[in-house]
């Protein structure tokens, strides 16, 4: 019976995560999810078809091109790029409220209107918007690791010794050096 009620509390968690961050995410970049006004790097995605990685590439960013291939978004649509980064801030939100124990309705909320509408993603929306699905998809690698512990045993998660799970470390690295 308990576990029933903890599945319960973790299908109305991952609910509310895609529903308040898909609501606050169109509500607020919306608009540029909808318009094609390419500046800045997203230019390349129009223009320079051969050369398109190559700038990311110079960056480090050497998994731009296989995360792009896999997720088709190298076709520069903004809709598709848009709907397919608030998924993965969506799961980086529900990750976060598992791992610090949000159930309530306002927590969640506050949560997802804090990471789909910081200064950081509007950037990006702004002017990066080929970037927002790889910078997104590596904002999910960082933060479900640590809520992996947490979807087990939600109280254990602060006194899990660090020489222990050193390896939930790495995708963060990986995405935050990669993507």
């Amino acid at each position: 019976m308990c576990n029933t009620i903890d599945t319960e509390k973790r299908k109305a968690q991952l609910w509310r995560s895609l529903l308040y961050t898909f609501l606050l995410g169109l509500a607020a970049h919306g608009m540029q999810f909808l318009m094609v006004t390419p500046s800045h790097d997203y230019l390349f995605s129009f223009f320079e078809r051969e050369g398109e990685y190559v700038n990311a590439m110079e960056l480090g960013r050497y998994l731009q091109p296989v995360y792009r291939a896999v997720t088709g978004t190298a076709a520069a649509a903004p809709w598709a790029i848009g709907l397919q980064s608030l998924l993965w801030i969506a799961l980086a939100v529900y990750g976060t409220a598992v791992m610090f124990g949000f159930h309530s309705r306002l927590q969640i909320f506050l949560l997802a209107g804090v990471m789909v509408t910081n200064q950081a993603v509007f950037a990006t929306v702004g002017t990066y918007l080929t970037y927002l699905g790889p910078f997104s998809f590596a904002l999910m690698l960082a933060v479900l690791p640590f809520s992996g512990r947490s979807l087990l045993k939600p109280e254990s998660f602060l006194l899990l010794p660090w020489r222990r799970c050193w390896w939930r470390l790495l995708p963060g690295f990986i995405s935050a050096t990669c993507l």
